[in-house]
Formats: structure tokens, C-alpha cells, sequence
């Protein structure tokens, strides 16, 4: 069978290798590596191609000067080769190769991904063929084609319901065709979703939270009218530009909290029953680094307290912060055996919380416990050492948890009736989309979850059963 072979030598590229090899030990020279793409892989009705990403000591390496793969055309009659030459000689490589589709709108499709079947090392003034693994499938679906044209800033899961983002428009109904789409209030930009509640109802029902630039916007869906925004939510806030925020209800009946993070700082409000927004007493403090926030229940059903994530030490804060706002006297440090970046949290059935923690260097769990401050014994979340850890999303029971890394997402699957858990792990090119913004799990039925995705590249979804 005649291959055809495509050299990728052009000057610009070769610029950008000139560059990027002062920084990876270019004195030690430069060699080729070539990769094969097979004509099998290229059938369908739109046009095929292939990318290729190289990870340099675990870092992607950057293979043109505007992105990170190299893309060529793929042909269904005939295998092709591609040759990247000019690749400093030292790091350590792997690869990793996609083959998409250019669908109808310009957005592409993932149609199967392969890696490196070990990691290699160049050799000077040589060309080596990279053996690789080839999966003819994604691991992630589009939910709708036309949310892959969007670029997203979040997903969240609302009573069973799913909603993502842009900045200007809510998008719910995700698997119809087209999905439903809900323009916000003008002057505002969306930067996040949230599980909130309803403040008016008796035990604070769900609710979607937007975060946006100027406070937090409710969603609210009436049982006999129109659903509306409501923008006197946190008038007395002011027009605070909220990253991400979250919300509990008290032991007392319609009375509620919430605690949002910025990005220089912190804040909340305890809701009393029955009074007007207008009236509430918003706390807005300063905090510097503040990555992640989620309100959990605490010492006792329904006291909620909220668990920060930051650059200068993770810490609880106390629900009384909300009544008496010194930061200090309510703040309880606590830490992982490396700085926290991600936060999840699960309430356990009677035995307290579960606090999952997503770090530079790992992701680990310790509990249940009904203080979460206080961690004496976390567990690693084996096979995801070494892995700086920027997301976490944690299911209900059994549990499923999902770690973003850099180049890498991590799933693990609970089987209670083992009980057992497993670890699966997603390179970026498996059909994630682009740079991830949010993750959401979605309940199907008995242990098996939806876990939804949002990206800069639309929005992706993957079936989960242990």
C-alpha cells in the first residue's frame, strides 16, 4: 500500500522550534519523529483530519506558533505519515494524536485518539516512527451540535435538570435539537453557574445561581408564570463581579445562607424569613487567591458552613461569619499534604461530610467527619499522583468523583456492592472540549451517572456506570 509522506518543515514552524528549544536544552540538538495515520480511520461523510500533540516533560508542547497540534488532511484511500521535524533533543515525549471531523458550522468532531505506547526521547539528526495506540471512538459526546459552535463558560445540573453558558445566554434542553435558549438580563455577563435555592420556599428548593458581574442572579421558574431573572437578589450587594457562589438552608424554616468568592475576596448573607432583598445584610471582605468555594452541612443538619480553597492555605468558615463578619475569629485552616486547589464535598448519610481535595500534587479524600477542618488521615486518590489537580466534581452517592488536570481528566467509579473503585483516565484529545470551564454530574438511575462537561469548544457528556 503507497503512503504518503507529509514533511511539516515550514519556516515558521521551525521558528517556533528555534525558540521553545533555548528552554529545552537545544544544545543538545534536534531529531524528527513521524506518525501514521491509517486510510480506515478517515471514512465518513465529512472531511477527516488528523492532529498531533506532542507533552514535553508532561507540559504540551507548542508545535506551531498559534497552537499546540499540527493538523493535516487524512485520506480514505490511502494511509498517511506525517514527519515533525526540528524537536529539541532532552525532554522526555509523549504523544498524543487525534482524528476529527469539520462538521457544518465549522466546529470539529472527535472521532477516535491515540497515545504514544511509551514515552520516547528524540535522537539527534534522526527520524523515529512513535508506535501508537489507536481507540476508533470518543470518549465524550456532543450534547447538542450546535452548543459545540458556543464557547462555555459553565454546566450545572438543577434538579435533574442540565444548564450551561456563554456569557450572554443560558442554554437548557441540551439534547434537543436545537437546544433552548434563554438570553439573560441585559448589562450582565455570565462568569459561572451555581447551585443555589430558592429563598422564598420553605427548606430553600434548588435553584440555578448565575454568577455574573454584577452579583448573583437567580433563575426563577414559577409554578403558574413565565420564569424570570431576579435582579433584586443582591441589590444591597452592589454590583459585585461574582466568581462562583454557594448556598444552604438553616435549621430555621425559610431562613437560608450564602457565601459567594471574587476575585480578590469573600462574602455572604444569612437570608432572614420574609424580608425584602433590599434589607439583607451582605458581607463583602477581601481575601487574595481564593480558587474554589463549597458550603457543606457542617457540625449539625442544616448549619452550613463553607469550605474555601486558596492560595495561602484552604480554611472553613464558619456560617456565624455571616452575623459576626471577623474573618479571623471564624476562619479554621486546614490542609492536604500538598496546597488545595479544588474543593468537593458530600454529606454522608448521618456520619457527616466527605471532603474531596484537589491539589498541586494529587488529588486526596479524608472522612466522613462532621468537621472537615480537621483532616488526620487523607487517602491519595491512587494513579493520580503527581497530577496538579484544577477541578473537582463530585457526585451524590455512590460517590463518583472527576479530577481536571492539565492534560489529563481522572473518573473514578464507586461499586458499593464490592465495594470497589475504579480509575479511567481521558487525555485532552479523547473529545473533551478545548479548555474546560465546569463539570457536572446528572443522576440516571441506581449507581449510573451523566457526567456533563463545558469548554471553550462546546459541551461534551460521557455515560458512567461502575
Amino acid at each position: 500500500m503507497r503512503m504518503r509522506r507529509i514533511l511539516l518543515a515550514t519556516v515558521l514552524i521551525l521558528a517556533t522550534f528555534s525558540f521553545v528549544s533555548c528552554y529545552w536544552f537545544s544544545s543538545l540538538g534536534k531529531g524528527d519523529v513521524s506518525f501514521t495515520f491509517s486510510e480506515e480511520i478517515a471514512k465518513g461523510d465529512y472531511d477527516f483530519y488528523g492532529r498531533v500533540y506532542l507533552l514535553a516533560n508532561g507540559n504540551r508542547f507548542a508545535l506551531t506558533g498559534t497552537t499546540e497540534y499540527i493538523q493535516v488532511p487524512l485520506s480514505d484511500m490511502e494511509s498517511t505519515t506525517v514527519v515533525v521535524d526540528g524537536i529539541p533533543v532532552g525532554p522526555e515525549y509523549t504523544a498524543l494524536i487525534s482524528v476529527v471531523q469539520q462538521r457544518p458550522g465549522g466546529w470539529f468532531s472527535t472521532e477516535g485518539w491515540g497515545k504514544s505506547v511509551n514515552p520516547f526521547h528524540v535522537v539527534p539528526g534522526e527520524t523515529i516512527s512513535i508506535p501508537m495506540t489507536f481507540q476508533n471512538s470518543p470518549d465524550f459526546y456532543p450534547a447538542s451540535d450546535l452548543l459545540m459552535e458556543k464557547s462555555l463558560k459553565d454546566v450545572e445540573d438543577i434538579g435533574g435538570i442540565i444548564y450551561a453558558a456563554d456569557s450572554e445566554k443560558l442554554y437548557t434542553d441540551v439534547f434537543s435539537y436545537p437546544p433552548t435558549e434563554i438570553p439573560i438580563e441585559p448589562t450582565y455577563t455570565i462568569n459561572s453557574l451555581s447551585e443555589g435555592l430558592d429563598y422564598t420556599s420553605q427548606y430553600g428548593d434548588p435553584q440555578l445561581w448565575i454568577n455574573s458581574n454584577k452579583g448573583i442572579l437567580p433563575y426563577v421558574i414559577p409554578a403558574v408564570s413565565a420564569p424570570y431573572f431576579d435582579t433584586n437578589f443582591s441589590t444591597a450587594l452592589g454590583p459585585v463581579s461574582v466568581l462562583d457562589s454557594s448556598a444552604r438552608r438553616t435549621s430555621v424554616l425559610y431562613q437560608h445562607m450564602a457565601f459567594f468568592r471574587t476575585a480578590n475576596g469573600l462574602g455572604g448573607v444569612l437570608i432572614p424569613p420574609s424580608t425584602p432583598p433590599d434589607s439583607w445584610n451582605w458581607i463583602n471582605t477581601i481575601h487574595s487567591g481564593i480558587t474554589d468555594l463549597f458550603v457543606a452541612y457542617g457540625y449539625s443538619l442544616y448549619q452550613g458552613d463553607a469550605y474555601y480553597a486558596a492560595s495561602g492555605g484552604a480554611f472553613r468558615l464558619a456560617s456565624d461569619f455571616l452575623t459576626d463578619p471577623d474573618l479571623n475569629k471564624h476562619r479554621t485552616l486546614f490542609s492536604a499534604p500538598s496546597p488545595i486547589i479544588s474543593l468537593g464535598l458530600q454529606d454522608i448519610s448521618g456520619d457527616g461530610d466527605m471532603i474531596f481535595m484537589g491539589t498541586e500534587n494529587g488529588a486526596w479524600s479524608a472522612g466522613p467527619t462532621y468537621d472537615a477542618s480537621v483532616i488526620s488521615t487523607p487517602k491519595i486518590e491512587s494513579g493520580i499522583e503527581n497530577f496538579k489537580i484544577y477541578k473537582t466534581a463530585v457526585s451524590e452517592y455512590p460517590y463518583h468523583r472527576a479530577y481536571l488536570s492539565t492534560n489529563y481528566l481522572f473518573i473514578v467509579t464507586v461499586n458499593p456492592a464490592i465495594p470497589s473503585e475504579t480509575l479511567s483516565v481521558y487525555p485532552f484529545v479523547s473529545g473533551l472540549p478545548g479548555r474546560i470551564t465546569g463539570m457536572t454530574w446528572q443522576y440516571v438511575s441506581g449507581n449510573a451517572y451523566y457526567l456533563f462537561i463545558s469548554g471553550e469548544e462546546g459541551l461534551v457528556y460521557r455515560y458512567v456506570l461502575p
